[in-house]
């Protein structure tokens, strides 16, 4: 049965459990994310605050003009840096 919400905000937790096969909540995060309607969504501003050794990896054009600790440019790996 779908899960319908008005949006669904994704920790990084489920994100990597649903990749990783060995993950202990791998079969767990899969069957979740196929019932969510999408889109989903995540707060990257937020996590690459949290891990300053971090880069986005987006498809987002918009990520462009993100910040971290208000002024810092988030690094990014997206199709146009290529």
């Amino acid at each position: 049965m779908p899960i319908e919400a008005e949006r669904i905000l994704v920790d990084t937790g489920p994100l990597v459990a649903a990749l990783n096969a060995e993950d202990e909540h791998h079969v767990w995060a899969r069957e979740v994310f196929g019932r969510l309607a999408p889109p989903v969504y995540t707060c990257l501003t937020r996590m690459a605050e949290l891990h300053p050794r971090s880069r986005v990896l987006t498809t987002d054009s918009h990520f462009r003009i993100h910040r971290r600790n208000r002024r810092q440019i988030i690094p990014f790996l997206a199709p146009w840096d290529c």
